[in-house]
């Protein structure tokens, strides 16, 4: 709240995501991504965050953002420069720890020079990694390709190159590896800095100079060091550091591109007629829906199911082009998840493909995920050990699992030494109560606290330590009629109660009231399901403390 960040860059890379979703997304990611988008213009708003009219002498920040419609961007970098300074740059300084495989007249090492001064001499420095020829060698392999030495006018183009140091300190003092990942241009002359940090490698597809474009973010920090030395000092430290090379022993080499072809050796690109698949969970029963965005498939195509235990093997083709079309060619399909097993993802094959490609699978909302093992079906002693202990759900989830708590059940018919234990109080109501009030109180603080978006909420309610899960256990375990009633009133009366806490970013009182009332209905629901006639004094407390929750909620 309150903060210097300035409105303009966060509202540039919002559009900027949004444009990504529209292109390459489908409805159920379009839906959450614009449910987010809402969810941080408003905190801007109660934040106070607006745009910043930067000064001359202060840092300036802009985003420079790359894609398939937003290109040029050493061109839009110039454009960046021009805004601040009436001279252009005359030197250059470039860290990336991939280039072009191939020199072409789009590459980067020529086009930068369009950007720079075009009277006088520029100079160009590559900041590089090396690598050592030979132990008796003082010649040095370079990870670049050697058309970075070209230059459109010799006499007028200086071209140096720096090592970064791939290695660095790490707490306990020692030297470890540190591969160089950084990207990054900085611009100047004897004023102006501008100094571009972010995803774009020196490369045509990641600074939008080819035919093929990449998806790219990056901030552009501007600085006059003339007018904010201070400033300067500040951006300058931040630099990578580097040492000067002896041109005479540097040999080059290409560096595969580790951030562009690691997927594609694995994996063929998947055709955009492929949507989105997506699990969804209906009255218990997983769904896995295909969709598609055209109605021309490849010929020949099958889906496969993947496991994350073997990323090139399929398990089962679960649908193939025969199948679409005794489905009419439906641009929608739902397959039911054979024994409720969701597929971690999918594989696309076709007519003469000569391999696969990766359909990711995405769920319709959190809740929709089944919950690990060991919170699966929770019985009631359990959840009311979680709700009622202090400790982080991942220790507790340890000690359900742990071989002692697993057979507790399966010693029974051991032989009790203790007396006390073979009184079996397990139908004694008021005492079982005490531990299960103990819990709900537990649950209303929960529930209480703030919660910042819907899928929090839902995991509150309905998640496998939630109301519902309570509720369900209660259900499923009471002794007697009379007990489940009694402890469903409790519960009730436990949630009419609840008082949420709100902050400026969290979710507003009436829609976690909302939600709770929801909650109550399938609990009011349970319980006239399960008629008594008997007008016991707990029978008559059961229906009056239920109708007041209702009431009061």
């Amino acid at each position: 709240p309150e903060g210097d960040a300035d409105l303009k860059v966060i509202n540039d890379i919002l559009v900027y995501l949004q444009a990504l979703v529209d292109e390459q997304c489908g409805n159920v990611v379009k839906k959450r991504y614009n449910t987010l988008q809402s969810e941080i213009k408003s905190a801007l708003k109660k934040w106070n965050i607006t745009e910043t009219q930067y000064k001359k002498d202060e840092v300036s920040v802009q985003a420079l953002l790359v894609s398939p419609k937003e290109k040029e961007a050493l061109k839009r970098l110039r454009e960046i420069w021009d805004i601040n300074s009436s001279s252009p740059p005359d030197s250059v300084f470039i860290t990336s720890p991939f280039f072009d495989a191939e020199e072409s007249s789009h590459t980067p090492s020529l086009k930068i020079f369009e950007i720079l001064k075009l009277r006088g001499v520029v100079e160009v420095f590559y900041n590089v990694t090396t690598e050592r020829i030979s132990e008796t060698s003082a010649e040095l392999l370079v990870n670049a390709p050697d058309f970075l030495r070209k230059t459109v006018k010799p006499d007028a183009q200086l071209i140096s190159f720096r090592e970064v140091n791939e290695t660095g300190i790490n707490e306990e003092e020692k030297e470890v590896p540190r591969p160089l990942h950084l990207k990054s241009i900085w611009l100047c002359n004897d004023d102006i800095q501008l100094y571009q940090i972010g995803s774009s490698n020196f490369t045509s597809a990641a600074l939008g100079l080819g035919n093929r474009t990449n998806y790219e973010a990056n901030l552009v920090y501007s600085v006059s060091r003339n007018r904010n030395s201070k400033a300067f000092n500040l951006l300058d430290e931040s630099y990578i550091k580097t040492t000067d090379l002896d041109e005479d022993m540097l040999r080059f080499k290409k560096r595969i591109n580790d951030d562009e072809q690691t997927l594609e050796e694995d994996h063929l690109n998947l055709p955009l007629c492929f949507g989105e698949a997506v699990i969804l969970k209906n009255k218990g029963q997983y769904l896995l829906e295909l969709n598609f965005n055209s109605s021309s498939l490849p010929a020949g195509f099958e889906i496969y199911s993947g496991n994350e235990n073997n990323a090139k093997c399929s398990s089962e083709c679960i649908f193939n082009e025969e199948h679409w079309k005794l489905n009419d060619r439906q641009l929608q399909i739902t397959i039911v998840c054979n024994d409720n097993i969701i597929p971690d993802f999918l594989l696309v094959s076709w007519n003469d493909s000569k391999g696969s490609a990766f359909w990711p699978i995405i769920v319709e909302s959190q809740i929709t995920l089944p919950p690990v093992e060991s919170l699966r079906n929770l019985p009631l002693e359990a959840l009311l050990q979680i709700l009622s202990s202090t400790q982080p759900l991942h220790r507790l989830g340890k000690i359900l699992e742990s071989p002692g708590n697993r057979n507790s059940h399966s010693n029974a018919k051991e032989t009790v030494i203790d007396a006390h234990k073979l009184v079996n109080t397990s139908g004694f109501l008021l005492q079982r109560t005490r531990r299960v009030s103990y819990a709900m109180k537990a649950l209303r603080n929960r529930l209480e606290k703030p919660v910042f978006t819907k899928e929090s909420l839902t995991w509150r309610l309905y998640g496998p330590i939630g109301v519902n899960s309570l509720m369900e256990a209660i259900i499923k375990e009471a002794k007697s009629e009379e007990e489940k009633r009694f402890l469903l009133a409790e519960l009730a009366l436990e949630l009419s109660r609840i008082q949420p806490q709100i902050t400026e970013i969290s979710l507003k009182q009436t829609e976690i009231k909302s939600a709770i009332k929801e909650v109550m209905t399938k609990l009011s629901t349970d319980f006239e399901d399960n008629n008594i006639t008997d007008n016991t004094a707990i029978e008559i407390y059961s229906k009056k403390a239920i109708q007041k929750a209702i009431n009061e909620l």
